[in-house]
């Protein structure tokens, strides 16, 4: 085998196919199809600004992604791959997507969703709404009042005055919930 020839099962990755272990590339003159030697060429990623202290809309990909909104009301989606997310300051709308995050918010007040996968939700001083989603979450509001919404799933809710809604899961009710108060 040559540089550049792959082998598996059936992949795809940005036009590159590889079926019963031959690679082939369909959309260059002419296709390959055979084992041969190539250089894929994948272009170039439009490279995004970094986050300011300003409102910032700040979106991750297919990957694990480290997304850090800084200061201003951020709106932040980690989409696929497990993701940490940091809202910082400011009224933020944080959204862990597709895996296994980590969503962390500043002292204002957020809304941090986890979506799919087992994910970590941290508030902090704000009034915060977290919402867990699919999966085994761990929803933490900080101080202050905040909604805590699980979702499917087995969760673990903590933090300021607790509010759980019930959801119908296999015919059967499961709600719990606890009333903590903090000064």
């Amino acid at each position: 085998m040559g540089k550049g020839v792959f082998h598996g099962d059936v992949i795809r990755f940005i036009g590159i196919y590889v079926v019963g272990g031959i690679a082939f590339l369909p959309d260059v003159e002419p296709p390959i199809t055979e084992e041969e030697e190539f250089e894929p060429y994948l272009p170039e990623l439009e490279e995004s600004a970094p986050p300011t202290d300003g409102p910032d809309l700040l979106w991750g990909r297919f990957l694990d992604d480290k997304i850090d909104g800084r200061g201003g009301d951020d709106q932040s989606n980690g989409y696929d791959g497990d993701d940490t997310l940091n809202g910082s300051d400011g009224n933020d709308t944080v959204i862990g997507g597709n895996g296994d995050d980590i969503v962390t918010v500043g002292h204002d007040n957020d809304l941090l969703q986890g979506l799919t996968g087992n994910d970590e939700l941290h508030g902090a001083d704000g009034n915060d709404h977290l919402a867990g989603g699919l999966g085994h979450d761990s929803l933490d509001g900080g101080a202050r009042s905040d909604a805590l919404i699980g979702g499917q799933g087995g969760h673990v809710l903590a933090g300021g005055m607790v509010q759980m809604h019930c959801m119908w899961m296999m015919a059967k009710i499961f709600c719990q919930a606890e009333q903590v108060m903090t000064p």
